[in-house]
């Protein structure tokens, strides 16, 4: 009896081997591992620049890359519960500058500029987490991240410029994460792309996002509570531009946020809560200016005060969010396009403005039956929101524009197998 039980016992040490590798220490099935405790206080005082100034003749392909924080925390754990708590303050500037200049440049030219004021990563893998933080940014401060690219003669080329005042980002693989972030920024945050160009045989892209608090989660197979408070008193812009002698295919996109908060899980259920309020003026431009272009010619422009987006496949999910964009803080987005196609090509320009956005969308996926996406919400905006699109092509194939203004927008969709 006993030796077959023995046997019984190796063959399920055998079959969970490949899970228990991943752990430290000594613990058997019969004990609960001790939650490990992270306790993190960062304080930036002073300027944190980073600065890229590249001059080519020739290249058969270049990356550039500028990045820039003024505090940054991560933490993770595998098989071991975690209990984080984290305070982010920052009192300086933060700028990441890249510039790029290259006679002919063949193959991908690619550059990228990321500043961030606050940056914090957790994750945990089969095990729970247990989250609180907090990041602030103070009055009078920029956070800025700008990408200028200049080339002659040219193949791909990729512009990219990301700033954000305080980023917080989740994930968890099979566990259950309690969290709770309070964001307060008052700096202003900027984002620049920039791409001058001669003559370009293949793609050219420059984008530009500026969020001033974002709050993300992700999991897959977990139990998600996501509780947000971001408050937004700083302006936030983005600009991203493209001008080209002679072009194939070119796309300028920018984004401007104020609060951004975003929940996506998978087969557990989810919840995002909280409240978002913002004071500052949130404003996204893009520009394409083409001597001539032959594919397709992109200018879109995409301005938000708060938004908040929860999506879950396979089970349940609640939204329970306030959302405030007040007097004073108005949202703007422009998008132009200019230039002709004597090749027949395609443009378009699309600019969109939103005060307050609320999406919450559940699937069943394969083989399940109904699920549902329960919401208690509130949303009040008081200030303009304005997009504006401005066509002026002289020749081209098809041309399609849109501007799309909305004070309050909520969307909720459950749907079943």
């Amino acid at each position: 009896m006993r030796k077959s039980l023995y046997i019984a016992a190796s063959l399920i040490t055998l079959a969970f081997a490949p899970a228990l590798a991943f752990a430290s220490g000594n613990c058997n099935q019969a004990c609960t591992p001790v939650p490990m405790q992270v306790i993190n206080g960062q304080i930036q005082l002073g300027d944190a620049i980073a600065f890229n100034n590249v001059v080519v003749g020739s290249s058969n392909g270049a990356a550039i890359t500028g990045a820039a924080a003024g505090n940054s925390m991560s933490a993770s754990s595998t098989l071991t519960p975690m209990n984080v708590s984290s305070t982010q303050y920052l009192d300086g500037n933060v700028n990441a500058s890249n510039v790029a200049i290259i006679g002919q440049a063949r193959g991908n030219t690619v550059s990228v500029a990321s500043a961030q004021g606050n940056a914090a990563q957790v994750v945990g893998c089969c095990s729970n987490l247990d989250v609180h933080g907090e990041q602030i940014s103070q009055y009078g401060n920029n956070i800025v991240a700008s990408s200028y690219v200049q080339v002659g003669s040219s193949d791909n080329v990729l512009s990219s410029a990301q700033a954000t005042a305080n980023n917080w980002a989740t994930s968890s693989y099979h566990g259950t994460v309690a969290q709770h972030v309070g964001q307060y920024n008052a700096a202003n945050v900027w984002a620049d792309s920039h791409v001058d160009a001669c003559c370009n045989n293949g793609v050219v892209a420059s984008n530009a996002v500026a969020v001033a608090n974002t709050n993300s989660m992700y999991g897959d197979g977990s139990t998600l509570y996501s509780s947000v408070n971001q408050k937004n008193y700083g302006n936030a812009g983005a600009s991203a531009i493209i001008h080209n002698n002679s072009a194939t295919d070119n796309t300028a996109a920018a984004t401007a946020v104020a609060n951004n908060a975003t929940v996506t899980n998978q087969r557990g259920y989810a919840e995002l809560a909280g409240n978002q309020e913002n004071w500052g003026d949130v404003h996204a431009r893009s520009v394409v200016l083409n001597g001539d272009w032959s594919g397709q010619a992109v200018s879109s422009a995409n301005a938000m005060g708060n938004s908040a987006l929860i999506t879950n496949i396979g089970s349940d999910a609640g939204m329970y969010l306030d959302q405030a964009n007040y007097s004073g803080a108005p949202v703007t987005a422009y998008a132009g396009l200019f230039g002709s196609s004597s090749h027949n090509g395609v443009g378009v320009a699309s600019s969109s403005a939103i005060g307050n956005a609320i999406t919450g969308f559940t699937c069943a996926g394969c083989g399940q039956g109904g699920v549902s996406m329960n919401s208690n919400t509130s949303q009040y905006n008081a200030s303009n929101v304005v997009a504006h699109t401005q066509v002026g092509v002289g020749t081209a194939g098809m041309i399609s524009a849109s501007a799309t203004a909305v004070g309050n927008s909520a969307t909720f969709i459950a749907r079943g197998n």
